[in-house]
């Protein structure tokens, strides 16, 4: 009789969870109602039931406080009930179920429950202390917690105070910076998140190079070179106080066309290929009359002379006219230096000397141009060696 009795319980209960479950799921005021009364002892019913009360106009706070006591170690609870009690007017009340969650929960939501509470009540001591609370069980995309603190002030002083000493805090950070135009804030920030960055976070620090290699090439150079220097980069690190300032100056790495490398321009006619000895381009004829082939911008930190060294080779049944080398500030219209290169022999050299300010960007290009009363270039050229020097 006693295990009848038993499996007579056993299966009230079993019906009795499924219906009730059945009910949860259906999703309506009614339905929760009846799931509520029917299983009074699940919090999570209580609290889905008082998210379609508030959603009505109806005080879901006897609901919430219900499922904050069913099950009073859920930090999710009191964060709901905190903000239901700002959304009254209680700040008392709100402050302290915000701070019991966090003494629930040590994980990241009830710190972001609470500095989001203080920076709506204007209490900045508070939201700083948060925010170094918030930040070390940060995960995911942090673009909110940056922009809030922002909001709060446009110190980049202040906010780099409290940025923790996380790779993947400083890198976001710099992302954030360059995308929201705090581009002397990311200057500051960047140099530290490439000394710590691994390969994944490259193509963040290499676009700060990018966006920063005009401006502030100085900045754009320091990174650059950490990342060469920790092999992140397949580049050697260049070296700005013996004026060696062109990266990949022998092509033995592939193009990359990204920060301080060169750039290939896509130009009809034209094909730019790695050659064991060099970089070959080929121009078949039907080239643009007026054309870039091949780019590179370089930061001149220091003022003084310098000059670009080449070596190449132009064979001389090519028909190679209307080639040069130029020398342009990227800001302005006039070349800063142009060489023509000459064909008519298997290798060459020359030099192209310019004088800079320092503190600059430099774009060194390979550009073509027509002649008047000649035919298209036709022909390949074969670059060796490209490199700066200072001139003494």
């Amino acid at each position: 009789m006693s295990a009848s009795l038993v499996l007579f319980f056993a299966s009230y209960w079993s019906i009795r969870f499924a219906v009730g479950d059945a009910l949860y799921r259906e999703n309506t005021l009614d339905s929760l109602r009846a799931a509520v009364a029917l299983i009074p002892a699940n919090a999570g019913y209580r609290a889905l039931l008082a998210e379609h009360m508030e959603g009505l106009g109806i005080n879901p706070d006897s609901q919430l406080i219900t499922a904050a006591r069913l099950s009073p170690l859920e930090s999710k609870y009191w964060i709901r009930l905190g903000f239901r009690a700002e959304v009254e007017g209680d700040y008392g009340s709100a402050e302290k179920y915000l701070l019991h969650s966090a003494q629930l929960d040590r994980q990241f939501d009830p710190r972001w429950a609470l500095l989001n509470y203080y920076f709506r009540r204007s209490d900045y001591s508070h939201f700083w202390t948060w925010a170094d609370r918030a930040f070390p069980m940060s995960h995911g995309d942090l673009t909110p917690l940056f922009r809030l603190m922002w909001d709060v002030t446009d110190d980049a002083r202040i906010i780099r105070k409290h940025i923790p000493e996380r790779r993947e805090t400083f890198v976001q950070y710099t992302s954030f910076l360059l995308a929201n135009g705090h581009r002397e804030a990311a200057a500051g920030i960047a140099p530290r998140a490439a000394a710590l960055a691994k390969e994944d976070d490259v193509p963040v620090l290499v676009g700060f190079c990018d966006s920063e290699l005009q401006t502030d090439p100085q900045a754009s150079l320091s990174v650059w070179n950490i990342l060469c220097s920790r092999r992140l980069l397949p580049f050697a690190p260049l070296d700005a106080g013996k004026g060696k300032l062109v990266t990949n100056g022998e092509f033995r790495t592939p193009v990359t066309g990204r920060g301080l490398d060169w750039r290939v321009p896509a130009v009809e006619g034209v094909s730019v290929d790695a050659d064991p000895k060099g970089l070959s381009i080929r121009l078949d004829g039907s080239e643009p009359e007026d054309c870039v082939l091949l780019t590179q911008t370089f930061p001149v930190p220091s003022p003084g002379r310098y000059a670009v060294d080449y070596e190449y080779a132009a064979p001389a049944d090519g028909h190679l006219e209307g080639l040069q080398w130029e020398l342009r500030r990227p800001d302005r219209d006039a070349p800063v230096a142009s060489i023509p290169l000459m064909a008519g022999r298997n290798s060459l050299q020359q030099s192209l000397p310019f004088t800079s300010d320092g503190a600059e960007a430099i774009r060194l290009g390979l550009k073509y141009h027509r002649p008047v009363g000649s035919t298209r270039a036709e022909g390949v050229i074969l670059l060796r060696r490209i490199e700066t020097r200072m001139i003494r």
